[in-house]
Order: C-alpha cells, then sequence, then structure tokens
C-alpha cells in the first residue's frame, strides 16, 4: 500500500487554488502536457511512507493516533506560488502555507518522532509544507518563472486544521487516485 499523512485541504481554499489553475492552464508558457493536481486532491502531506506491507497497517494507526493525540485545532492559509527545484527551473508548482503559530510543522514533529519509534523509516527530507499543484513533465518554456514570479504572493485563503488523515494513493493513467483510510480529528 502506498500511503501518506496529510491535511486535506477546505472546500473553499480548493476552490480557490482550483480557480488560480484553471487560469494558469490557458497561459501559452505552461507547457500542454503539464499534469495538474485535481481539486479534491489538494492537501498538505506531512509526511511520505511510500510502500507499507499492510501487516503492518494497524502499527502505523496507531503511530499516527499518538502523534495527534491531544492536539488543538488551528488556524493556517495559502499564501504564494513557488516551484521545485526552483523558479528559474520548475518541475513542480506549489502553493505555499503560513502556519503563524507553529502547530502545522508540530504535529509533523510529532508525526516523524511517533513513526520512527513504531519502526518506521526516517522521512527523506525535512518537513516543506506546500500545496502541490501541478507537476511539468517536460523543460519549461523560457517565461514560465516570470508568470510564476508575478503569483509569488497570491492569496488563497485561511482554514482550521481539524485534523490529519492516512491517504492511500493508487497510481494510474489518469493520475493518483487517493482513499482516506482513518482521519484523526483534533480537540
Amino acid at each position: 500500500m502506498r500511503l501518506f499523512c496529510a491535511v486535506k485541504v477546505s472546500p473553499q481554499v480548493s476552490q480557490n487554488l482550483s480557480h488560480w489553475a484553471e487560469r494558469m492552464k490557458g497561459n501559452p508558457e505552461i507547457p500542454p502536457n503539464t499534469k495538474w493536481v485535481e481539486e479534491q486532491n489538494f492537501h498538505l502531506t506531512l509526511k511520505f511512507f511510500g510502500e507499507v506491507p499492510e501487516a503492518r497497517l494497524s502499527s502505523l494507526e496507531d503511530s499516527l493516533g499518538k502523534a495527534a493525540d491531544g492536539k488543538t485545532k488551528f488556524d493556517i492559509s495559502f499564501k504564494g506560488i513557488g516551484a521545485f527545484p526552483s523558479m528559474d527551473h520548475p518541475r513542480v508548482i506549489w502553493a505555499g502555507s503560513e502556519d503563524p503559530s507553529g502547530k502545522l510543522s508540530e504535529i509533523a514533529e510529532a508525526i516523524e518522532r511517533q513513526t520512527v519509534a513504531g519502526g518506521f523509516a526516517p522521512a527523506d527530507k525535512p518537513f516543506s509544507p506546500h500545496l502541490t499543484l501541478a507537476r511539468l513533465n517536460h523543460t519549461a518554456r523560457p517565461g514560465l518563472p516570470k508568470v510564476l514570479e508575478k503569483h509569488r504572493d497570491a492569496f488563497f485563503g485561511p482554514m482550521t486544521v481539524e485534523s490529519v488523515c492516512l491517504i492511500q494513493s493508487t497510481l494510474s493513467l489518469q493520475g493518483s487516485q487517493y482513499a482516506e483510510l482513518k482521519k484523526w480529528s483534533f480537540k
């Protein structure tokens, strides 16, 4: 099972991000075969686990439950457009998140601690809260960095983080299909 833990994005923020993406799809600087994330799949990944044997699922759920235990709801907002590995050489277009309380990083750290203690591999890179909007399969056109730069401060709205979810990702020719396996709600 290909699994990750994430925060699902509120319907209003998802709609705002989707409207932005729709406008961008018509931009001649965006390669035509860019793979856009569908609105219902917007999320903030807290930790990607990769392939997990089904026999280890309950152990993973226990670790995630411990990480979420006692956590309270908090507010974040989505602001800014960026790219990995850089704005000059975009392969992934993302929206940033702002978390004045620091609680998003706290929950990500708790998930890392509890899952490593539960025998799961440590994350291969530091937590970097972002929401993937698109993946570019080919080299971006020369004007794309300027287009993205114009949207560096775009604001997509606030939301309250009320839970974390364990999600199964199934890869297909149509893109990744996500199924929520379990959710842990905050106080």
